[in-house]
């Protein structure tokens, strides 16, 4: 027989804390169930959901088969679902449904808010035949209050009981206002400042609270103090040479070799005093000394293989073109008789280098576009290494500088990945004189 009311895999959360969790419940005509536990297990949730008191957090309840969602007893009376709670005090002229909204277990509940409290015990009262004085005295309201709810509730039932729709407080401020908020940001600030801020713009719109520009500023994500730079590629033949760079990366050549090459320079070896802080909030963190003191700098030289994403790396003390040319002829040692495409930036060193091509056919050079050396896996590659390795760090020698990159590339290739490039179009976006209004 199929189950008139039926719970599947039901659970009941009230914040992160489980009423019942997982509870299959059903009934089928002519049944009666009791529901046995200790306090605390659940029983009168379950019961209040299925009158429509709670909504489940998981699983589904089903009516005559048919999905339902109880949001509200009055539903659950639609429904044909009541439920009649403990108690005694009963209004007679009231049908049972009514009685559910002004038992003693509403009047008695934690959580009725005051107002819904004091308009049920006025019905109450009023159905034991009390006057309008004694309730209000009783209940401590007016006696115009008394006359008020007991007139509502005979008029429109227990819908009289409930707050009527009120229009509310006109909004001092309207989109009109959030379009000269915007408006003003796409002019420059004040003549001194170097940025709006808030109350710069309330000033400057005159008649805005500070407050609501927060409250504005917040709702749109605009930040008005962290700043973001950006590098504009002005090459004309921009998407030849992104479409040249990411098709190696994308469907590198068969046989070939793929390589990023570039260089960090002037990385300096300081030696500075290092140590853990503990904060006056007990925290504990690493810190260093301010003061630090200069023991040269190195320029590293790497070439990042796209395949397997190992790195090739030498240091030197400058980085001019014939230290670019040792660097690559050490590269093209590591990979003999294989053909090799190399990916640059536009550094100088790196262009007018048709001698040394002549002398190593093998070898293709491949140039990002200007300004957009982003292009190049190598620079995430040097974007790792300072954080992982060089942040935070103090030397007290430049060869010690040098032994300690060699042995993060050596660490680096023992576990190296390859990158995976996913963005296959790279468009050239311009981004002079954008106004906010345009985002």
């Amino acid at each position: 027989m199929q189950p008139i009311l039926e719970i599947r895999n039901g659970t009941k959360l009230f914040g992160r804390i489980p009423a019942f969790q997982e509870v299959d419940f059903a009934v089928s005509p002519g049944e009666v169930h009791a529901i046995l536990g200790e306090n605390g297990a659940g029983k009168s949730t379950l019961t209040k959901v299925l009158a429509g008191v709670y909504k489940l957090t998981s699983g589904e309840m089903l009516l005559n088969g048919t999905p339902v969602q109880l949001s509200t007893p009055a539903e659950g009376l639609k429904q044909g679902v009541v439920m009649v709670y403990q108690g005694t005090n009963l209004v007679p002229s009231m049908t049972v449904a009514q009685n559910i909204y002004l038992l003693e277990a509403c009047c008695r509940s934690p959580v009725t808010l005051q107002r819904d409290l004091k308009r049920a015990r006025i019905v109450l009262l009023a159905a034991d035949g009390r006057s309008t004085r004694s309730i209000a005295k009783e209940v401590g309201v007016q006696p115009r209050i008394v006359s008020l709810w007991r007139h509502r509730y005979a008029d429109h039932g227990l819908e009289g009981l409930q707050d009527k729709p009120r229009p509310g407080k006109q909004p001092i401020y309207t989109k009109t206002t959030d379009k000269r908020i915007l408006k003003l940001l796409d002019k420059p600030p004040p003549q001194g400042f170097a940025r709006w801020t808030g109350p710069l713009l309330a000033e400057a719109l005159g008649d805005v609270d500070v407050q609501y520009v927060w409250r504005f500023l917040r709702s749109h994500k605009i930040d008005l103090v962290a700043r973001k730079s950006w590098c504009e590629s002005n090459d004309p033949n921009f998407t030849a040479k992104a479409a040249d760079v990411v098709g190696l990366y994308v469907a590198p050549p068969a046989k070939a070799i793929v390589l990023c090459v570039d260089e960090k320079p002037s990385i300096q070896a300081l030696e500075r005093a290092q140590g853990y802080l503990k904060l006056p909030n007990g925290r504990a963190l690493t810190g260093q000394s301010h003061d630090y003191k200069r023991h040269g700098t190195t320029t590293l030289f790497a070439a990042l293989e796209v395949a397997t994403g190992k790195i090739i790396a030498t240091h030197s003390k400058r980085r001019r073109r014939v230290e670019f040319l040792d660097f690559m002829n050490s590269v093209t040692a590591a990979f003999p008789n294989r053909k090799l495409h190399v990916i640059l930036d536009n550094l100088n060193t790196h262009k007018k280098n048709e001698d040394w091509l002549k002398a190593h056919p093998n070898v293709q050079f491949h140039f990002t576009p200007t300004s957009a050396s982003w292009l190049n896996q190598v620079e995430v590659w040097f974007s790792i290494l300072q954080g992982q390795s060089l942040s935070g760090t103090s030397f007290t020698s430049l060869k010690q500088l040098q032994e300690h990159i060699d042995a993060y590339v050596n660490a680096y290739n023992d576990r190296a990945e390859p990158f995976v490039w996913t963005k296959k179009k790279v468009r050239q976006r311009r981004f002079k004189g954008r106004r906010i209004t345009q985002l």
